[in-house]
């Protein structure tokens, strides 16, 4: 008995020791971290959204972790691709994802069996509106007006797509009407598909949208939002226009930086704090305004909140108007 006593008092002082040790360890890990430069892969091809705002941050970031972050663009399945790549790499903070919110959907959608609950949030960085744009001599002049010609005649007017989890696949399932959706390889594309008057209508972000705006060759009929814009409040909103639709608003994309869940802990709070420094700075913050980005800013609790909002308010969309397969099956509530 007394042996065993000691045995299991020799055990007691082992496992405090590996837990000291670990803790010392994960310190050490965090104070050395990074030693060398780190990898950021962007999901989707150079001079997008996604691109632009994950550039734009981590040229700022890099100045407060002391090494370089460089940039991979590795476009493909709507972000799958590069989402894989980055999930194949180790847990150790060296490979980010600089994402939007297209994973949030991929489950339901069946590009993967990966979504963001297997990364950890360093910094939700932004949220963008769409814009519902035209023509600026095209014959519609509300939101009401081109969605009441679409039921009095489906497949009739050409919108621009990019993919049943891009922006605009989304806003048209939201919207549930019978367009003939035109696909497209980007928000760029789009815009000039309907520039050249091959679609009826885009819906972008708002960033890729103002400055044809600006300059009178696009109008906007709607905001995709519950509530005007300080900045621009001439332009419609969705909300206010057709109210059936305030219940899955606001919506919008959002740009974020990820790691690998399963990165020691350390190394997630170092990052965390180097990007929350440089998302911080008066040059981000006036990056965003000059872009029609707003600022989110959230990490931990409140970005896995954020976040899990919009995967329900989303996925249960597109279930509803059948894009996307059962979200429960999924794990996937509805708010």
């Amino acid at each position: 008995m007394n042996d065993r006593k000691r045995f299991v008092g020799w055990l007691g002082r082992a496992g405090a020791c590996l837990l000291v040790a670990a803790g010392i360890g994960g310190a050490a890990q965090a104070a050395d971290y990074p030693e060398r430069d780190i990898s950021a892969v962007i999901p989707f091809s150079p001079g997008g959204g996604t691109d632009t705002v994950a550039r734009a941050i981590a040229n700022l970031a890099e100045q407060e972790l002391g090494r370089s972050i460089i940039i991979q663009n590795k476009p493909g399945a709507t972000g799958a691709t590069a989402t894989e790549y980055v999930h194949q790499q180790p847990a150790d903070g060296y490979t980010l994802l600089m994402a939007a919110e297209n994973q949030n959907l991929y489950r339901t959608t069946g590009l993967s069996q990966l979504s963001f609950h297997d990364f950890e949030p360093i910094l939700l960085a932004a949220e963008a509106y769409p814009l519902i744009v035209v023509q600026n001599d095209a014959r519609w002049k509300t939101i009401s007006e081109l969605l009441g010609e679409i039921d009095k005649s489906p497949k009739s007017l050409k919108v621009m797509n990019t993919g049943p989890v891009g922006i605009s696949g989304v806003v048209t399932a939201m919207l549930g009407k019978s367009f003939n959706l035109v696909p497209y390889k980007g928000e760029g594309l789009g815009l000039a598909g309907l520039l050249g008057g091959h679609v009826d209508a885009a819906i972008v972000s708002m960033g890729a949208a103002r400055q044809y705006v600006e300059t009178g060759k696009l109008k906007v009929l709607a905001v995709v939002a519950n509530e005007k814009v300080a900045k621009f409040p001439d332009w419609p909103v969705l909300g206010k226009e057709r109210p059936e639709y305030q219940k899955y608003l606001p919506w919008g994309p959002y740009y974020g930086v990820y790691v690998k869940k399963g990165t020691p802990q350390p190394v997630v709070a170092k990052l965390q704090a180097a990007f929350k420094k440089a998302w911080s700075t008066d040059k981000f913050q006036k990056f965003l305004e000059a872009n029609s980005i707003f600022p989110l800013g959230l990490s931990g609790e409140a970005a896995l909140k954020y976040q899990n909002r919009w995967e329900s308010v989303t996925n249960w969309l597109l279930f509803e108007v059948k894009a996307a397969s059962d979200p429960s099956a999924f794990g996937i509530p509805k708010i």
